[in-house]
C-alpha cells in the first residue's frame, strides 16, 4: 500500500511541475524570462542569456529566440504608437529597439553615456526616461 501511495505522490508531483512548467510560457522555463511587455495580444518577453520570445496571439503560440546583443537586460517596454510591434529595450549603457521581426536596432545615447549605466525606463508618448 506504502509503494502505491509513494508513486501517486511522485506521479501527481511530477505532472503539477511539468504543467506549471509550460502553463504561462510554452517550451521554456518561466525563471528564465526577466521582463514582460503586453500590449493587446503581444507580448514580448526577455530574458537571461539573451533569450527573448513574442507571441501575437495573446500567448497562444509563441516564437522563441535569441537577441543579437547577449549583455544582461535591464528592462523592456512596448513603444507607444509602434501598435505592439517594437519594444524598447536597455541593457547597462545601450537602448535597443526590439522589433516584433527580431531585428534588434541601437539607438544613440552617446548623451547618455557620461552619467553612468542605466537600471530602467518609464516611457510616454514623446520620451524615455531613464
Amino acid at each position: 500500500m506504502k509503494k502505491y501511495l509513494l508513486i501517486l505522490v511522485c506521479l501527481t508531483t511530477t505532472l503539477l511541475y511539468t504543467s506549471a512548467q509550460e502553463s504561462i510560457f510554452p517550451d521554456q522555463l518561466f525563471t528564465n524570462l526577466r521582463h514582460v511587455a503586453v500590449d493587446g495580444n503581444t507580448i514580448f518577453a526577455i530574458g537571461t542569456c539573451a533569450g527573448a520570445q513574442i507571441s501575437t496571439d495573446g500567448g497562444l503560440t509563441w516564437d522563441i529566440f535569441q537577441i543579437e546583443d547577449d549583455a544582461f537586460m535591464r528592462d523592456l517596454k512596448i513603444k507607444p504608437n509602434s501598435n505592439g510591434t517594437e519594444a524598447y529595450v536597455i541593457n547597462y549603457q545601450d537602448l535597443y529597439i526590439l522589433n516584433i521581426d527580431h531585428t534588434l536596432t541601437e539607438v544613440n545615447t552617446a548623451s547618455l553615456n557620461a552619467f553612468g549605466s542605466m537600471r530602467g525606463m518609464q516611457i510616454d508618448e514623446e520620451y524615455i526616461y531613464t
